[in-house]
């Protein structure tokens, strides 16, 4: 008999202890996780020829402060913010990879631009040396006549080479008024260097005395007039090659740009 009384008792407690739970549940308001905001940190990316935009850098729960306001973007809730963060993750790598490609093709625009930009003023250069040469060699007719004369006479004579230069050398030390302007030989190209000085536009004569000479090349087959012509025909020659060399660099950049798209 008084082990069923404690049975009873043990049933009696526990329904106490039902029901006092159950009134506290009840009774208890329900307890809610805290809502967790979260900000994305974006960084300013600017690759030329690009426009700059902005790509997603890190997430974080921490309110940032960036020195850009506009570098941090909030969400409400940290989720959101993850979840915003992966979703874009792919699209900014493209991007990225887009703007690093436009890059490579625009660095190599330049190069050509740069390259070909040295190579057409090397080009003028050439055309205005050219130029210059044959208006000296017009200024000087007479004095280039006798000088061809001279040297074809002595290269006739079948004197050996050097010993033709150290005569001309010999001439310049004794003040000879054509040896004098004899710069350099080139006999196997058939030519000799010559210096010649004068004002090209007549304006200068006085001071034509104090003018520096120019190295002029003079083919000893040619006659003064024929070497002047043969300057034009050079920078008539290199005249139309800058006009190729513009031609086919505007045609390279439009390719390489065209890559960059």
């Amino acid at each position: 008999a008084d082990d069923q009384d404690l049975g009873d008792d043990d049933d009696a407690v526990d329904e106490k202890l039902a029901e006092h739970q159950g009134s506290a549940e009840d009774q208890a308001p329900g307890i809610d996780a805290p809502i967790v905001p979260g900000w994305i940190i974006r960084k300013r990316m600017h690759v030329p020829p690009t426009e700059p935009y902005w790509a997603n850098d890190e997430f974080t729960p921490l309110q940032p402060e960036p020195a850009d306001p506009e570098a941090a973007v909030a969400f409400k809730t940290f989720h959101e913010c993850v979840d915003e963060f992966y979703t874009t993750l792919e699209a900014n790598r493209a991007a990225e990879q887009k703007a690093q490609h436009a890059k490579t093709v625009y660095d190599k625009v330049e190069r050509i631009r740069a390259d070909q930009g040295r190579r057409v003023e090397q080009l003028v250069s050439e055309q205005e040396i050219s130029e210059r040469q044959a208006l000296l060699i017009e200024a000087n007719v007479e004095l280039v006549e006798r000088a061809l004369a001279m040297v074809n006479t002595m290269v006739a004579s079948q004197i050996d080479w050097g010993e033709l230069w150290r005569e001309v050398k010999r001439q310049q030390r004794i003040g000879h008024p054509i040896a004098q302007h004899i710069h350099a030989l080139d006999l196997e190209r058939n030519e000799i260097q010559f210096l010649l000085s004068g004002s090209l536009d007549g304006d200068d004569e006085e001071g034509e005395e104090d003018m520096p000479m120019e190295v002029v090349p003079l083919d000893l087959n040619l006659t003064p007039h024929a070497n002047v012509a043969r300057l034009h025909a050079k920078r008539k020659e290199t005249r139309e090659k800058t006009s190729r060399t513009l031609t086919h660099a505007e045609t390279a950049i439009k390719q390489a740009e065209r890559k960059a798209q």
